[in-house]
Formats: C-alpha cells, structure tokens, sequence
C-alpha cells in the first residue's frame, strides 16, 4: 500500500502524522507525506518519502506573522497560503503519485488539494482529526472568541442551525474559501461547489479521531462512525534532556513550565505574567521558547530558560504548565498528569482550552485577561486543590494504557483494505 500523508501548519499539526508515518513504514508500506519544505530534515532522519511543498519562504512569513494568530485577521493569512498555492501543489503532488488501487490519502480537513483528487481522480480518502475543534457539528460547534456568544446565546438546535448556516454561507462559501477553490475546480474542469461542507461531508466514509473519546464526545449530527485513536504523540526516540536543564530539574521542587508555542511570536506579556507569578508563588520556572528577544531583560535564577525542550521527558518533572492552548502542548500536559493554564490565540486554542476547562484540569485566561496577578491567582488554586490533581492523575492513567499509533495504523490498515486498496 501506499499512504499519502497531508498534513498542513505548524509543528503541533505535522508531527502526530510523522509517528504514524514511521508506524506504517515498518509495516513494510510506502508512505509520502505532502508537505510544507520546514519539516524536510524531519521526515528524511525517519526515511519518510516527502513530496515538497516548496514553500519554505512563504511559510515562515505566514506562520511567524504578527497577525497569523489574530482571531479574524490570522484566517486571511492562512486561508492566503492554503488556496492560493498549497491546494495546487497538493494536487499536483497527488496526480504524479497516485497509482489506482494501490494509492489512499490520510488527509485533515485543510487537504483541499485531495479532496478535489478524490472527485477528479476517484482517489479514496482517510479523514482524520487531531482534535475536536473542525468537526463541522450544529450540535457542538468548536469555540471561538469572535462568535462563541453567539453559540452560548443560541439555545435551541435550530437557532444554532441557522446561525451555522448563514457563517458557513458568508463566510466559508463566499468569502474565504469557496471563491478561490471554484477557480481551481474550474481549471480541472469540475462543476462549482456552492455548499461547502456539504460537499465535504458527502467524502466521508472513513473518519478517524486521533485523540481520546473522553476529549469530546463524537456529537457529528448525520456523520458516519468515528473511530478514536487517542493522542498519537510522536516521541523521538533519541531526545534527550539538556544536560543544563536536567541539573536545574535535579536542584529543586518541580519548576512551573511555560511553552506558548513553536509559532506564536507576540509574547512579551506572556513571560511578564510567568516571571510575576513565579515569584508571588514562590515557585520555580521553566520557560521554553524560540524567541529570546521576547524575554524580560534579566529573569531570576529561579526562572530556567531554554529554547527547546523534549516535552515527554520534561513536562512529567514539572509542577503545571501554562501554554497557549495548542493540542500537541495540552496532550503532552494530560499525559504528565499536571494542571494547565491556557492562553488561547485563535484557531482551535479557545475550543482545547475550553475542553479541558470542563474536565476539571485547567484554567483559560484570554490574552487581554493574561497578567501577572490572574496568572498567579489560577495557578494557586489549581496547584492546592486536591480534586484537581485527582483529575489530572485519572486522565494520566488512561493514556499511559492507550498506544495510540499502533491503534491509528490499525484503523488506517483496515480503512485501506475497505477501499480496495492493496
């Protein structure tokens, strides 16, 4: 068999699909991710096929962008990169490699480019979802800052119904998406799309859900069966821990971690608030970033900076962690079994966040709400109660038991075999 993988973003996007990737190879099948040029080097340490994107300039501008994580303003950017060039390239990846009955696409709901394969070519299709957040359902739609008043006001399924229509008319058929995919539909001549998540629902037959069943219950209206994986976290098996950073671990209590992101660059107040709270709580921290320069000028010794860390090694020796809310960082910090704070920006941060708000593990403070004195007032609580760490410990033992790879490539092997793919 051979398996195209399609992801598409950042970091916390593309490596859940990299441990099922080398999962599949040892296997004994092909697999080729078609992807952004960033991760080049990580596929190939793996011997994963890479079909490149050739879009490592356009890609960095768009995901360092001071806006790519503003809640309207980022969505242009994404939305930029995507349709104007990604969803071509994808196709054009996909036509030089698909080979009819031998060839099946495991693709996320960003995979435009295979989901027009899959109606020009008959390619078959594997969905897959790294979190809740894009599951378009009129029952639980995900939460975002700039309308989730309008869901919690919306009482009634019908209410909600129409408010999801008319979004998904104005803005995902009209404005953003549907525009730019019709002129590339029109160039392979194909009929317009004027539904567009209709037309989406109507390729799924194959949906996997690769995070654990208790993150959200699969409330999919008329969707078909979805099968859960849980968190397919992808460990390289020679990370190691800093030779600095394990002595600062060896030397005390367990320090509070802060890792806002591979992404996200804005974050001066973010690390403010981290060394206030620190300091009002007495506690020692751990701050992991990409950007220095975004540090207070002179942290105390108690506050550990480093610019990577391995989260599964780390994480376990910390006392909570405060992110911003992304799924790879919140798995990571479920798995250590300690408490979070989340910091959401915008795409599916705010709906993580607000999940595991009510699993009883954390606390969500928006960005205008992020200071100092909250920060401290929300780590104290979750740090002294002991039905939050009761919590935290139950949800870490049901991952320990789950091997999600070897799970996804299960479902993935038979999904394949189901569509005749041999």
């Amino acid at each position: 068999m051979h398996f195209l993988f399609l992801p598409y973003g950042t970091p916390g996007d593309v490596y859940p699909y990299v441990g099922i990737g080398v999962g599949l190879k040892n296997r004994g099948h092909r697999v080729t991710f078609i992807t952004h040029t960033y991760f080049a080097d990580l596929l190939a340490r793996y011997g994963l096929e890479h079909a490149d994107l050739n879009d490592l300039v356009q890609h960095r501008a768009t995901v360092f962008h001071p806006d790519y994580w503003h809640a309207t303003r980022g969505v242009n950017l994404g939305a930029d990169l995507l349709l104007n060039d990604g969803m071509r390239k994808q196709y054009a990846h996909i036509e030089r490699l698909y080979a009819p009955g031998q060839t099946i696409a495991v693709v996320t709901a960003l995979s435009y480019g295979a989901m027009i394969a899959a109606e020009k070519l008959g390619m078959p299709l594997i969905h897959t979802f790294i979190n809740p957040f894009l599951l378009p359902s009129i029952s639980r739609t995900g939460v975002q800052p700039v309308h989730d008043w309008v869901r919690k006001a919306l009482v009634f399924r019908w209410m909600r119904a129409a408010a999801a229509r008319y979004i998904e008319f104005v803005f995902l058929d009209r404005i953003v998406i549907g525009p730019r995919m019709n002129k590339f539909r029109q160039e392979l001549g194909l009929p317009p799309i004027r539904r567009l998540l209709k037309s989406y629902n109507e390729l799924l037959k194959n949906v996997l859900g690769l995070y654990p069943r208790w993150l959200a219950e699969p409330i999919l209206d008329d969707w078909p069966a979805m099968h859960f994986t849980g968190f397919p976290f992808f460990d390289e098996p020679n990370a190691k821990v800093p030779p600095d950073l394990a002595e600062f671990l060896d030397a005390g209590d367990p320090p509070i971690a802060f890792s806002p992101g591979s992404a996200t660059t804005d974050l001066k107040h973010f690390f403010e608030a981290a060394v206030f709270a620190c300091q009002k709580l007495n506690r020692r921290g751990l701050v992991m970033t990409r950007f220095p320069e975004q540090l207070p000028l002179n942290l105390p010794p108690t506050v550990k900076y480093v610019p990577f860390a391995p989260h599964t090694l780390v994480l376990p020796r910390c006392a909570a962690v405060v992110s911003h809310g992304g799924v790879g960082t919140v798995a990571q910090g479920l798995r250590a079994g300690i408490p979070q704070v989340c910091m959401p920006l915008s795409y599916d941060q705010p709906d993580i966040a607000e999940r595991c708000r009510k699993l009883g593990v954390s606390r969500t403070l928006p960005p205008r709400r992020f200071t100092g004195s909250r920060l401290t007032r929300h780590l104290h609580e979750l740090l002294t109660d002991p039905a939050v760490r009761e919590q935290c410990q139950r949800l870490a033992a049901s991952l320990v038991t789950d091997d999600p790879v070897r799970e996804a490539c299960d479902r993935i092997e038979e999904f394949a075999v189901r569509e005749g793919v041999r």
